[in-house]
């Protein structure tokens, strides 16, 4: 009869440790696909990332470059020289001052002559005399 038991004993250790190896093997499974989903989205949201810094260097480096012509030009106006690059210009006359602007893209020199002085100022696209 112990001969029995012990066997019982062995047989059933060895069927449970197989269960538990089994279920163990179905949660590792598991778990490495959750890692690999994890691992995928984190290259998605990595590239994304790249993606708007690149983007976000672009529209810095634009802006300062247009910031950097806009102020060679306008010492280039107020030596009394023509701007270096500009995209358009309109000059407006009156009885008693001249008024010239130069659009640059994102900025504007408006060079405004009167009897008593000259003013040059560098001013953002989007505000209006």
């Amino acid at each position: 009869m112990e001969k029995e038991t012990l066997e019982e004993t062995k047989a059933d250790a060895i069927n449970n440790t197989e269960e538990k190896s089994n279920v163990e093997k179905e949660e590792t499974e598991q778990e490495l696909t959750a890692l690999q989903e994890t691992k995928k989205k984190k290259k998605k949201r990595k590239l994304g990332r790249i993606i708007g810094n690149i983007i976000f260097t672009i529209i810095v480096l634009v802006i300062a470059f247009e910031a950097i012509i806009g102020i060679v030009n306008m010492k280039k106006i107020n030596e009394g020289e023509e701007p270096v690059w500009y995209l358009s210009s309109e000059k407006q006359e009156e009885a008693t001052k001249v008024i010239t602007k130069y659009n640059l893209g994102l900025y504007r020199i408006v060079k405004t002559d009167t009897d008593k002085d000259t003013r040059i100022v560098l001013k953002p696209f989007f505000i209006e005399d």
